[in-house]
Formats: C-alpha cells, structure tokens, sequence
C-alpha cells in the first residue's frame, strides 16, 4: 500500500462575500482523521461497523420535511421565481429544470417554517446571451441587466461547475445583497466523491453512493437557502453550524432568530409597507416629526422624552419611505443605546433598506443579531 497518507476532505467549503454581493466558495478542511497505511489502516479503519458510524456521523443534518407545517400557515406568501440555465448548464444536466426543482422542493420546508414563504417557480429559460461563465460577478451583473425581475420575487441563473478544487470567493454562488438576483454552480465535487470511496472502501456501493448524495443535496439546498438569505439582508453569522455562517458544515439546518428577524423586516418592506402618500415624499413635515407612539414606552426604557420623539419621528418617516430622512433622524439614538431591542431594530432595518456597501450594512446590523428577542 506504500506510505502515502490519504486525507479525506468531507467537510466543507466557505461561504464567502464582496462588498455588495454575497459568494460562495470551497475551502480545503480535513476530516479528523486520516487513513494510515497497511498495518494501521487494519488496525484503525478495517472494521465494517466503525466505519458505518463514522459515515453516520459524516452524514448532514436533516433540513425541515415537506410534511411538517409553517410557523403560521395563515400568513403563507409564495414567491414567484424565475430560473435561468446557461447553454452549458442545460447540455450538461440532465433534465435540469427537475433538479432545481427538487432543490427548491427541499428548501421550502425550511422557508415556510422560518419566514412563511416558498418559492414558486413559474417560468424555466435556457439564457442564450448568458456569456462567459468564468466570472460570476460579471455574470450576476449581466442576469440583473438583461433580466429586472419585476414581475417575480426572485431571478436566478445556474452556471457551470468550477473545475478542481474552486478558490475564489466569487466561484460558486453570488446574490445581490438585499435584492432578488441569485447565481449558484452546479455541485458538482468529484473530489468529494473520492474521499469517500478511499475513506470507506467496508462499506456496500450503495452505502457509499448514499453517502455521497445526501450531502450533495444537503448542500445543493443550503447553499439556495444561504444565498436566498443574502437577497433578504441577512449578514454572515459566526455561530458555527449556522446556516448563514460563512463556512458551510453539514449540521446546518435551519436560520438562527436573529436572522429571521432580519428577513421578515425585509419581507415586511417588500410586500406589506403602506405606499407613501405624494406630500410625505417632500421630506420630514411637522405631522412626521410628531407622530403617534408606534411602540410602547416599556421597549424604550432608558429613552429621555426627546429621544422617543426621535424614535417615533424616525420611523414615521421609515413607514413614509423617507429613509435617508429617517436615518437622519435616528442616528443619534444608535450609539448611546445599543442594547435597546426596537432602536437596534431600527437601525438594521433603516440600512438594509437603504442600502449601499455590504460590510458598512453589517456593520450597522451587528447589535441587533446580539440582542435576544424581547418576551412578548
């Protein structure tokens, strides 16, 4: 068998970002545990059940079933989608349009269950002008030109796998962050593949392969689950095994409460924001300076009674589409009270609405994914 030491790489690869776009990437992370040579490997791997175990553990964590009912089935919203293939993509899966769809079919559960939402594709293209596929940047910028979006939720396009071992953080899925354009890869990962077969050579051809396609489709699904959380504002966690940590892990299953609540203010800014009326559009009148309280006085504890009129104040404006006049508003209120759940609130949901650079967005989003949601 010789000396060589194998290495299996079963665990992982990043999630990664630029500065308005989200990506993702592979990374190179070892398993622990190596297969030594000849003696050892007897020893250490030659035992059928072992192995079987070991396997079991490498095997991902299960995402919501299609069984199970959303957090509130009453508010259910299905989002249109409309997905894009390359030319590339198209001749090179088979039957292409079947396998999003049983990608979306596993990330439904999760989106009715998290946020009250699934996605509803309604239309598939094969997209002729899609152009080179070395860039996704470039790519996603093309998809958003040549395709709006406004008559869907969402727009998304499959690309090519990268050949080998992918580097860069703009190799495998990007999304506009918040928006509604999404790019992802094929998961295609022979490399994978092959850690398996030399990892557990004990156990059946069919325990292997079975091995093999739930974690490809585990991470088929979060990789759209991740990627769809970028579009709705959600920043990367460092909670490990998070969903929307930046570095993939087979455990991950579901989106933390910090990030749901980011994504159901964006879905509420979206779908349910009271149109502004014509005089509002002017700027910050004396009616929105003075506006009715529209929270209680016991979630701005801590608030003098200027700084709640400026609370108020900033999210009439908010309510009124006058963000950079509500922004303006709140400002002062951010600093000196971090730790005030609605005023954090507030704050993230001003940023992710106006927009801009995404690491300034985080930046701004970083006390309200701390804080625990207050008891109702």
């Amino acid at each position: 068998m010789g000396d060589a030491v194998t290495a299996a790489r079963l665990d992982g690869f990043r999630l990664g970002s630029s500065v308005v776009i989200r990506g993702l990437w592979f990374g190179t992370v070892m398993l622990g545990f190596v297969l030594p040579s000849c003696g050892l490997y007897n020893l250490l791997w030659g035992n059928e059940a072992e192995q079987k175990r070991v396997a079991a553990h490498r095997a991902p964590a299960a995402l919501h079933s299609e069984g199970e009912a959303p957090s509130d089935a009453g508010t259910l919203r299905a989002l249109r989608v409309r997905v894009y293939a390359t030319p590339r993509y198209a001749t090179a899966t088979l039957d292409w349009q079947h396998q999003f769809a049983r990608v979306a079919g596993d990330a439904n559960p999760t989106l009715r269950a998290d946020f009250g939402i699934e996605l509803k594709v309604v239309e598939y293209r094969t997209w002729a002008e899609a152009g080179s596929e070395d860039s996704l940047p470039d790519l996603l910028q093309r998809l958003a030109l040549s395709d709006p979006g406004r008559d869907v939720d969402w727009v998304v396009a499959l690309a090519t796998a990268v050949p080998g071992l992918a580097e860069s953080p703009d190799q495998l899925g990007l999304a506009t962050t918040p928006g509604k354009h999404v790019v992802i890869r094929a998961m295609s990962d022979p490399e994978e593949f092959d850690a398996i077969e030399r990892a557990f050579p004990d156990l059946s051809r069919g325990e292997r392969d079975k091995l093999y396609a739930s974690r490809k489709r585990h991470k088929a699904a979060i990789v759209l689950l991740h990627e769809l959380g970028h579009t709705l504002g959600i920043p990367h966690e460092t909670v490990k095994d998070a969903l929307m940590n930046a570095r993939y892990s087979t455990h991950a299953a579901d989106f933390s409460a910090p990030a749901v609540r980011i994504a159901k203010a964006e879905l509420a800014r979206r779908y349910e924001a009271t149109p502004a009326p014509a005089a509002a559009s002017q700027g910050a009148s004396s009616a929105l300076l003075n506006a009715a309280p529209s929270v209680s006085d016991s979630a701005l504890e801590g608030l003098s009674d200027e700084e709640r009129r400026l609370f108020h104040a900033a999210v009439a404006q908010k309510d009124a589409r006058n963000l950079s006049d509500a922004w303006r508003i709140a400002t002062p209120l951010f600093a000196p009270h971090a730790t005030v759940y609605v005023v954090q609130k507030l704050r993230c949901d001003l940023a992710t609405a106006i927009g801009g650079a995404w690491e300034d967005i985080r930046k701004e989003c970083d006390a309200f994914m701390k804080l625990p949601t207050p008891a109702q």
